[in-house]
């Protein structure tokens, strides 16, 4: 039930994301920002409260904790929602579909979000990828993984950390 939500949802914004950033842009307050909002903050808080907290969005969120960890001072300005859109490139290429992620990374910076570490404006030391692949492998989200699925998410990371494209 969960997944077909998450899927609706995700669907359902993809449709409408562009008009809704325009209507923002416009400060216009249309039906569809008002979509936009809800299911993003109470489909996804359904969707959680649902699936008990399993498997949804980890490498987005666990790459916001490593993120505000990492580099707690440079990162200050940043939104939660900004970390952790990036984070989701890296989930949607954990998951399979780089396509996608390639997409979704396109649209955010289309709109001014950054995409990648790189968007971010700040220095990387090049360990950030292992540091960051061994902070998430470290967490409760990768609990049980394989060693392919630590191969998955290393490719993933280095999606959004080293390339950024």
């Amino acid at each position: 039930m969960c997944y077909e939500l998450a899927k609706y949802i995700y669907n359902r914004l993809d449709c409408e994301w562009e008009t809704a950033y325009r209507d923002i842009q416009a400060k216009t307050a249309s039906k569809t920002v008002y979509d936009a909002v809800y299911f993003s903050i109470v489909g996804a808080g359904l969707i959680s409260g649902l699936a008990n907290g399993a498997r949804q969005t980890a490498v987005g969120h666990k790459f916001y904790l490593y993120v505000r960890t990492a580099f707690t001072q440079e990162a200050a300005g940043f939104l939660h929602g900004e970390l952790v859109a990036i984070g989701d490139v890296a989930q949607l290429i954990y998951n399979g579909d780089p396509e996608e992620a390639a997409r979704y990374q396109r649209r955010l910076r289309s709109m001014g979000l950054p995409g990648s570490m790189a968007d971010l404006g700040f220095p990387v030391p090049e360990n950030t990828l292992n540091d960051c692949c061994d902070f998430i492998n470290g967490s409760s989200a990768m609990k049980g993984a394989s060693d392919e699925d630590r191969a998955r998410l290393k490719k993933a990371l280095n999606f959004i950390i080293t390339r950024g494209e």
